[in-house]
């Protein structure tokens, strides 16, 4: 974020567990926009699971595995369009 002029800073008392923030002030003329998602990864016991926690299968249309529903590539996006939001003023929306 830095090298896109972005503001941006970890917080959490977990070190292990940082929460990240990035922030593009705007003018308070509008309403403010939240993009949120996770990054965590929380450990997986393949004894709770019905299939291999770290392959991917498919059943009755449906993808199983660690991850398959989870928040990456949301989080990715999220981040591409606070970039394009700083890069293009959005509108005058960012100062």
């Amino acid at each position: 974020m830095r090298c896109r002029g972005i503001a941006s800073e970890t917080l959490g008392g977990d070190p292990a567990r940082l929460n990240f923030i990035a922030r593009i002030k705007g003018s308070g003329k509008l309403r403010p926009l939240i993009l949120m998602a996770h990054s965590d990864v929380v450990p997986a016991d393949r004894s709770q699971w019905t299939v291999d926690p770290f392959s991917a299968e498919i059943r009755d249309g449906l993808l199983y595995g660690r991850g398959a529903q989870d928040d990456k590539s949301l989080l990715a996006a999220e981040l591409a369009v606070l970039v394009d939001l700083k890069r293009t003023g959005a509108g005058s929306i960012a100062t």
